[in-house]
């Protein structure tokens, strides 16, 4: 549900239009995450719990929290938009060695992870014509299946082909709607690669192409570079192609993925992945979901990796999701089979 609100701070603060005195109109949504974490067994493996936990890797029997506010103004034909994120508000695994100020609370792409306010979407766009719109700014990519909020899926975590992916990208996109059933997205960005840390001059295209060829199905194919020349992303992942198929079949729905990349190095770094997720509404307020996830990484005697979430999600209210989520993931490599479980209790609370 989103609120109307009448604020100059938040004109001044969220939306940069005006000055202060001048009262703005904006819609604001979001949500708050809690979890508990009943099981987290990883058996030493860091790469597992960065699968499971993502930006967060909190330990067993301890509570987490993420929330998001979204502030969206519309001004004749433009809208401005700006997401801001809490992660890790409830700072886990407390506070760091160094003595930092700061708390870590786990770690993603090598990099240590503090509770911080970060900036999810600061973007405007317009329409061009009737077929043709324009945002610049930070912005979700629309590459790939999976969202990378709480409300976007079924499931505690999102997948791990999601965590290949980078959630948002700095650029500009144009966006063709000839019908509705046809869409294509392109985009021109800073590099991939920033993401990391590492400075790179380089930028970035993607292309994605989508068709629904009925109220309940869509097929969407999508081509992104990595034109970086150092680290990060381009050493792991590199250039990636993703097609996915969406069907929405009343009270079951299914959506299969398949996602390859080209890494600047061949050595234990991801090469493909597929995965297939389930749903049923088993009644009114009641779903259960199925997630299997299978990737391989190049380099002789590279591990392999699969993952399994099974979930039990109950609405309480239209804005309140409690959700059960087993995750499993399967490590195989050099003869030796290694396993992370995770068991995690959510509630998820929109607004």
């Amino acid at each position: 549900m989103k609120k109307s609100i009448m604020a100059a701070v938040a004109a001044a603060a969220f939306m940069g239009l005006g000055t202060v005195g001048t009262a703005v109109a904006a819609d604001v949504s979001g949500f708050a995450d809690i979890r508990y974490h009943a099981l987290m067994d990883v058996e030493g493996l860091a790469a597992t719990a960065s699968l499971l936990q993502g930006f967060s890797a909190p330990q067993a029997g301890q509570f987490s929290l993420n929330a998001e506010v979204d502030v969206i103004h519309k001004a004749d034909d433009a809208t401005v938009r700006i997401d801001l994120d809490l992660l890790n508000a409830l700072n886990p695994n407390g506070p760091t060695e160094t003595g930092n100020t700061d708390v870590a609370v786990g770690a993603f792409n090598g990099e240590p992870v503090f509770s911080q306010v970060t900036v999810e979407q600061a973007n405007v766009s317009m329409p061009l014509n009737d077929m043709i719109s324009l945002t610049a700014g930070l912005f979700n990519t629309p590459f790939g299946m999976e969202g990378q909020d709480a409300t976007d899926v079924n499931f505690a975590y999102q997948g791990a082909l999601q965590h290949t992916v980078p959630s948002n990208v700095g650029g500009a996109m144009v966006t063709v709607a000839p019908t509705d059933q046809v869409s294509v997205k392109a985009g021109y960005t800073n590099a991939r690669s920033d993401v990391t840390g590492a400075f790179d001059r380089a930028n970035d295209y993607f292309v994605v192409a989508s068709f629904a060829p009925s109220e309940t199905m869509a097929v969407t194919a999508g081509y992104q570079t990595d034109n970086g020349t150092t680290g990060g992303i381009k050493n792991a992942v590199g250039n990636q192609i993703d097609v996915n198929v969406t069907a929405d079949l009343g009270m079951a729905n299914v959506a299969a993925e398949y996602l390859v990349g080209d890494p600047a190095t061949g050595s234990n770094n991801f090469d493909s992945g597929y995965g297939l997720t389930l749903g049923y509404d088993v009644m009114d307020k009641v779903n259960v979901g199925y997630r299997y996830q299978a990737w391989t990484n190049e380099g002789a005697g590279q591990p392999d990796m699969s993952l399994h979430s099974a979930s039990l999600n109950l609405r309480s209210t239209d804005s309140c999701v409690i959700r059960v989520d087993y995750t499993n993931i399967v490590v195989d490599g050099s003869g030796v089979t290694t396993h992370g479980e995770d068991v995690t209790v959510q509630m998820v609370h929109s607004f």
